[in-house]
C-alpha cells in the first residue's frame, strides 16, 4: 500500500513516484470528510461500501484529471476544466489525497497535444518543458520539426538536445530578425532567415555527409556542413524554452511552442509537405503522444487561446 499525494508542473499534473504497486485509487474528498462518510474508487464498482470488487467489471487503461465539486457545472465551467482554469472543490486533481492497492502503475503524462500549444508565457529561468523519448542508440541521422510564435527581438532556444559530453548536441535557437542557428555538437551553422513570428521549422543533420538543412514555413534555405562523421550520444536530455547550458532568463523564449516531432532519419521535401499536413509523426518524438514533464510557469492551451494569453501576462 502506498498513500501520498498528488504533484503538479505547469498546468499539466502528474504523481511524483517513479513506479507503484497498485490498482484501486481510494480517493478522499477532503470537504466531504469531516461531513459525510464516503469510499470514492476508480477503476472499480464497488459491490458494497468499500468492496465487493469483480475482475470482470475492473478498468484496463488510464485514468488522470480527477475532479469533482458540490454543485452542477455550467457550459462555461466545462470549457475552464478543459483549459485547466478550473479545479474541484471536492476532489482536486491537483492536491490529491489518495490510498492506492494492487497492480497500479504511475507514469508521467503521455498526452495526445493536438490543438493545443506549451506557451511560455514570460521570462523564466526555471520555466521550461522536459521530454523524455526512448533512444537506445547513438543517433547518426536526426531530423526535429516544430511550430513556434514569438516576438521577441532578443535570441531564444526553442529545443535543445543536451547529452553528458555535449550540452548543445542538437539546438535550434532563433536570433531575430534574420538568424536561425543550429548547433551540432556544439558546432554551429547559421542561416540567414526570414523575419516572421508565427514558424514552422524543421531541420536535418546527416552523419554521413555532415549536411544540415534548414526549413522554415516550407522554404528551404542553403545548406550548411557540421560535425561529418560524428553521432550524437543516445542518453540524452531534451529541453523546450531553454538552453541547457544554463538555464538563463535572458535566453528563455516567450510565446508558445507545439507541433514536435523527431526522427532518427532524414526528412525529404516530401517528407516536410506531409509534416505540414499533418500525415506524417516522428519516430522518436511524437506530439500525439509525448511523453513530457512541465517545470516551471508554462501553461497548456488551446491554440486559439494563445494570443490572449501571452498578452494577459505581459499585462502585468
Amino acid at each position: 500500500m502506498y498513500v501520498g499525494k498528488v504533484a503538479r508542473t505547469g498546468k499539466i499534473t502528474y504523481i511524483e513516484m517513479e513506479l507503484s504497486v497498485l490498482v484501486l485509487l481510494l480517493l478522499v474528498p477532503t470537504s466531504l470528510a469531516r461531513e459525510v462518510k464516503t469510499s470514492v474508487i476508480l477503476g472499480q464498482e464497488q459491490g458494497s461500501y468499500g468492496g465487493g470488487f469483480d475482475a470482470s467489471q475492473s478498468l484496463v487503461g488510464e485514468i488522470s484529471d480527477v475532479h469533482m465539486w458540490d454543485y452542477v457545472l455550467t457550459p462555461e465551467d466545462i470549457q475552464k476544466v478543459i483549459s485547466g482554469d478550473l479545479q474541484g472543490n471536492v476532489i482536486n486533481w491537483k492536491a490529491l489525497v489518495y490510498e492506492m492497492k494492487s497492480d497500479v502503475l504511475l507514469q508521467p503524462i503521455n498526452l495526445h497535444l493536438e490543438g493545443k500549444v506549451f506557451v511560455f508565457p514570460h521570462e523564466a529561468n526555471t520555466s521550461h518543458v522536459l521530454l523524455r523519448p526512448t533512444i537506445t542508440r547513438p543517433l547518426q541521422k536526426v531530423s526535429v520539426c516544430l511550430r513556434s510564435y514569438s516576438d521577441l527581438s532578443r535570441s531564444y532556444t526553442v529545443f535543445s538536445l543536451a547529452t553528458p559530453e555535449e550540452e548543445k548536441a542538437f539546438l535550434i535557437k532563433i536570433q531575430p530578425p534574420h538568424t536561425c542557428s543550429v548547433y551540432i555538437n556544439q558546432e554551429v551553422t547559421s542561416f540567414k532567415i526570414d523575419s516572421e513570428s508565427l514558424r514552422h521549422t524543421c531541420v536535418t543533420w546527416d552523419s554521413d555527409t555532415g549536411v544540415v538543412q534548414l526549413w522554415v514555413n516550407e522554404k528551404l534555405y542553403p545548406e550548411g556542413v557540421s560535425m561529418k562523421a560524428s553521432s550524437i550520444a543516445a542518453e540524452t536530455s531534451i529541453v523546450l524554452g531553454q538552453e541547457q547550458d544554463s538555464f538563463n532568463a535572458s535566453q528563455s523564449l516567450v510565446g508558445e511552442i507545439s507541433d514536435i516531432h523527431m526522427w532518427d532519419y532524414v526528412l525529404t521535401t516530401e517528407d516536410i509537405k506531409k509534416v505540414l499536413s499533418g500525415d506524417l509523426h516522428g519516430n522518436v518524438i511524437n506530439w500525439l503522444s509525448l511523453h513530457y514533464e512541465i517545470k516551471g510557469d508554462v501553461l497548456v492551451q488551446l491554440k486559439h487561446q494563445r494570443k490572449s494569453v501571452i498578452y494577459l501576462y505581459k499585462a502585468f
